[in-house]
């Protein structure tokens, strides 16, 4: 059996290390804090998950209503539903709970992609180098969006169900008539099982029964 060099081994150490990282990089999850320029201290969490090329964004908190020092009301809709998103194929599913029927539905979704604009512009968030780049929101409420992703996290999701930077999105920002921010509060590298979204039936929009505005007229002039 041939025996390699020591040097030849340091080599081949040096090189698999950074594919190691990435690959203990491609699963895990990030806890983003959310938070409303209102004036006051608004905020709640939503976690993405991440698995090779599978991001799973989660939307799960309870309604609350507030009222801000400058006299606004604010209220925040009750929410239990996920967005599914393969990278690969651009299959986006999403899932919502209805907390009447206790049931789950699922249905396909238009994977939007923003058209980014990378900037020569950095900062340090954490321990992780940031970029910043920038796009227009398809929301006009929002305004321009602002974010910061890391080509040392190699996954292409961040909050909010953005999505197609070269990297992860550690912070976001608008600055349209809605004002808000995206803020990394946690990010935890650990083996998923695949994301897809099981629960539920499926709700296609196709299925939506065509209504002939000619019959309908027809009918609601009818003498009986």
């Amino acid at each position: 059996m041939k025996m390699l060099a020591p040097t030849n081994m340091i080599l081949i150490v040096l090189l698999s290390f950074p594919m190691c990282l990435i690959w203990g990089q491609s699963s895990g999850y990030v806890v983003y804090e959310r938070y409303f320029d209102l004036g006051d201290n608004l905020y709640y969490f939503d976690t993405l998950r991440f698995n090779e090329g599978e991001l799973l964004y989660i939307e799960k908190r309870e309604g609350k209503n507030w009222k801000t020092t400058s006299g606004y009301n604010f209220k925040l809709a009750e929410t239990n539903q996920a967005w599914f998103l393969d990278l690969a194929t651009l299959e986006c599913i999403e899932q919502k709970y209805d907390k009447q029927s206790k049931e789950y539905s699922r249905s396909r979704k238009q994977a939007k992609r923003l058209d980014w604009e990378i900037h020569e512009e950095y900062r340090q968030i954490g321990q992780y180098k940031a970029q910043k780049a920038t796009a227009e929101h398809p929301d006009p409420n929002y305004g321009i969006t602002t974010a910061w992703f890391t080509t040392e996290i190699p996954i292409s999701g961040g909050p909010d169900r953005l999505w197609g930077l070269p990297g992860l999105i550690l912070e976001c920002s608008t600055k349209g008539s809605f004002k808000g921010a995206f803020v990394m509060e946690q990010i935890v590298f650990t083996p998923q099982d695949s994301l897809r979204p099981m629960k539920g039936s499926w709700v296609e929009s196709g299925n939506r029964q065509k209504v002939n505005k000619k019959t309908l007229r027809d009918l609601l002039n009818k003498d009986y």
